[in-house]
This record gives C-alpha cells, sequence and structure tokens, in this order.
C-alpha cells in the first residue's frame, strides 16, 4: 500500500484526486490514513481537470467490452492574470507590474470517437492508446492522449463489438517509442559514447555490443524513426545514428537548421 501511495504521488492526478485515491488505500490496508501521506504531489500547479479516476473508470469499461468512445480532449494555453499592462506608457520601476501568464487546460471542440486499447504510464503520464479499429493489428494507426487531459468521455452504447482481446503487444509498443508517435518501428544502428545508462532506460530491450575503442558501444534498437529522431538530437553529444541511412540524413538536416537558428542574433 505504501507503494501504491507513493505511485500515486508521483503521478499527475489531480492532488484531489490523489487525496481521496490514497484515504481509500488506508482503508483497504485497514490503516490511520495519515500513514501514506508521507509524499508530495509533483508539479501540483500543473494545470489538470478532477475526475481522472472516473475517466478510467469509463476506460477500463469500454476497453474491457470493446466499447467505442466519444470524449473532447485539452491543451494546454495561456491566460494573463493579475494587473494588466498599460501600452500607453513605460513601466517604471517599482510600479504596477504587467502581470503574469499561467497554464490552463483549455477544452478543444472537436470531438473524438475511438476504440480504447490500452492505458500505460509512461514517464509520467498516464497515456490512452486508440484507434479506429475495434481490434489493433501490426497495422492499424495508433493515436495517444494523456488522460488528464480527456473531457467529458462517454461510451458509446450501439458500438460494442463483443469482449475486447488481443494479442496485440503493447509493452513492445511503448518500448520502441521514447516518445508517442504513430506508424511502423524500424531497426536502427547507433553508436554512444560514454556508457548505456540513457539507452537502457529508454529501450529496455536494446542489443548493445563494446567497440574497440574504450567507453564506446554500438547498440541496435527498433523504434519508431519521428521519435529517433528527438532522442538522438537529445543525447546529440554522445550519440551517434549509423544506420538507416535516411534516418541518419534526417537528423543531419534536423541538425542543420538548428545551427542556422543559434548562429543568428536573437
Amino acid at each position: 500500500m505504501r507503494l501504491l501511495a507513493d505511485a500515486l504521488q508521483m503521478s499527475r492526478f489531480h492532488p484531489d484526486d490523489v487525496s481521496d485515491l490514497r484515504a481509500l488505500l488506508a482503508t483497504l490496508a485497514g490503516l490511520e490514513p495519515e500513514r501514506l501521506e508521507r509524499g508530495q504531489v509533483l508539479q501540483s500547479d500543473r494545470p489538470m481537470f478532477r475526475g481522472v479516476p472516473a475517466t478510467i473508470d469509463i476506460l477500463d469499461s469500454a476497453v474491457s467490452g470493446g466499447q467505442k468512445i466519444r470524449f473532447h480532449y485539452a491543451h494546454v494555453v495561456l491566460r494573463q492574470v493579475g494587473p494588466q499592462k498599460d501600452s500607453r506608457r513605460p513601466i517604471q520601476k517599482g510600479g504596477i507590474g504587467i502581470g503574469r501568464y499561467q497554464p490552463f487546460l483549455e477544452k478543444t471542440e472537436k470531438e473524438y470517437e475511438f476504440y480504447p486499447y490500452s492505458m500505460v504510464f509512461k514517464k509520467g503520464d498516464y497515456y490512452l492508446i486508440a484507434g479506429v479499429d475495434p481490434q489493433p493489428g501490426e497495422q492499424t494507426k495508433m493515436f495517444h492522449f494523456v488522460i488528464d487531459r480527456i473531457c467529458d468521455i462517454e461510451i458509446l452504447d450501439d458500438s460494442a463489438v463483443g469482449h475486447f482481446g488481443t494479442d496485440f503487444d503493447f509493452a513492445r509498443y511503448v518500448n520502441e517509442r521514447p516518445y508517442f508517435y504513430g506508424g511502423q518501428a524500424v531497426e536502427v544502428e547507433y553508436r554512444v559514447i560514454g556508457g548505456l545508462d540513457g539507452t537502457f532506460s529508454w529501450f529496455p530491450n536494446a542489443q548493445a555490443r563494446p567497440d574497440r575503442t574504450a567507453g564506446q558501444f554500438t547498440v541496435r534498437v527498433k523504434v519508431q524513426p519521428d521519435a529517433m529522431v528527438w532522442w538522438a538530437l537529445q543525447y546529440a553529444e554522445s550519440v551517434e545514428v549509423l544506420s538507416p541511412p535516411e534516418l541518419r540524413d534526417r537528423i543531419a538536416k534536423t541538425l542543420e537548421k538548428t545551427l542556422e537558428k543559434y548562429q543568428a542574433k536573437p
């Protein structure tokens, strides 16, 4: 129960939802709620909707029943709060400030309809993996949504296709995506200098071998190409993609455009 309570604290659920769930865990364990309150809610100022546990409950029912769902999605926007800037005169030292901006979640007007396949944690966020096909397969186009940004969710009662069941390997699918992008994964080989901690943190199934040069390794992974571009840029000082050549060229062009930005005066 301690482990589950800490996992809730490390998630990005609304603090009120975390408190409710933690109290429920304490009840199940026969403990006083204070016993499970040592952790702290991370990023408590991050904009989140309340009611994520209810959303998960609906998603769980839809997944197990093979039912389509409809929902809205939200994106982070900035809204100005506090004193407004007076554009007719300069700001004086010690005077009223120009206000400040805070992030909020803003619901989009677009409605989404998908069959939900699975819910997975990835680097601190809880994701829904969904698609338009009733059953996922290797050629299915997958869509990914952060669950705490899903709102107005409902099950479409006339969409049931029977009990959901699949042999699709979602663990493999997630491991092939350091960042969530759709599309097929490909075999990638890269050279890394200095150690393998970053490699196995992101790619649990990586295959590595030492190079002749001390401290260098050649690694083979299966990964979605778009995700690999951004992963390789993240570790640009220590990682060099060797193959496939089209991915290597794409990274090189991205680096050239990035260099142009930083060579120009801001």
